[in-house]
């Protein structure tokens, strides 16, 4: 698959929130737009035609890529002992670095602002990567992560975990069924039986 590197807005903000404190005339204007970008997303959720809209994309376009470029700007136009090792000098130097990643979002609606949400699911799998230090063997582990990918899949697809592995553990060998079809986020649950 074609890949393209995305930034995480929320990197790039916390930088500055770090910084709040010790630089607050400068840090709260960068702030103050990186909270027009999240606003957009709060309203484009709350739209009939949701996330990932031509509605969405254009809330995108018009209101947060702007929001973006006054941050460059701050960024760009910053007072000249902010260069050098300063820590904000650091923080908006991160962000005009990332500057293509970040603003992968206001060109494709279906590209999340940030990875928050993977990271929080991603401290899971940490967790559990340390407490199955002793699974057996490499093959057991490998095994129990594969399940348990699956589950999360369910999870995030609507799907019953019990449910979707109860039909295709005895699906998974037919003749003639498709593994795509058996994915968690394609599978469809199989028709009850009218009882007489």
């Amino acid at each position: 698959y074609d890949r393209e590197r995305a930034g995480c807005l929320v990197h790039a903000r916390r930088k500055f929130v770090e910084l709040l404190e010790s630089d607050e005339d400068l840090v709260t204007p960068i702030l103050a737009e990186f909270s027009v970008i999240y606003k957009v997303e709060v309203e484009a959720a709350a739209l009939s035609e949701g996330l990932g809209s031509v509605k969405h994309f254009e809330l995108r376009r018009f209101k947060s890529l702007p929001a973006l470029e006054n941050i460059k700007k701050l960024c760009e136009n910053r007072p000249t002992e902010m260069f050098g090792d300063h820590p904000l000098s650091k923080a908006m130097n991160y962000f005009l670095n990332q500057w293509p990643h970040l603003i992968k979002f206001t060109e494709n609606a279906r590209i999340p602002v940030d990875n928050n949400y993977c990271e929080r699911t991603l401290r899971i799998i940490a967790l559990l990567r340390k407490n199955s230090l002793f699974v057996g063997n490499p093959e057991s582990g490998q095994r129990t992560m594969v399940i348990l990918s699956l589950a999360q899949s369910c999870v995030l697809s609507g799907v019953n975990p019990t449910n979707y592995f109860a039909d295709v553990l005895l699906r998974v060998k037919d003749p003639g069924v498709k593994l795509e079809d058996l994915l968690p986020s394609n599978w469809k649950p199989p028709p009850k039986e009218i009882s007489n």
